[in-house]
């Protein structure tokens, strides 16, 4: 149940920052910045990771310890590009 519980909150912890990278702003200023292929690739991460969380849900994978590190990994990582998004939000905005 741990582990069931661990990759739905990943799921939506990867949602949520593909919804900010979706963002029109956020978008439109990474195309105008030298930025757009990482942005992209990121992105494009972001959503193949989101579509292995998604194909693992009812899957039983409490017995998988290299997921169990992957998750913690991602769930860290996942944090940072939040936090980095809202800043960029924020300085995006300054600067209108």
């Amino acid at each position: 149940m741990e582990m069931k519980m661990a990759v739905g909150a990943a799921n939506w912890l990867v949602g949520k920052v593909l919804t900010k990278l979706s963002d029109e702003l956020v978008s439109a200023y990474m195309d105008s910045s030298e930025l757009g292929s990482n942005f992209l690739n990121a992105k494009h991460q972001l959503q193949y990771t989101q579509g292995l969380l998604s194909a693992s849900v009812g899957r039983d994978v409490s017995d998988d310890p290299g997921l169990h590190g992957l998750l913690g990994e991602l769930s860290n990582k996942a944090d940072e590009a939040e936090d980095v998004l809202d800043e960029l939000h924020y300085f995006m905005i300054q600067a209108l």
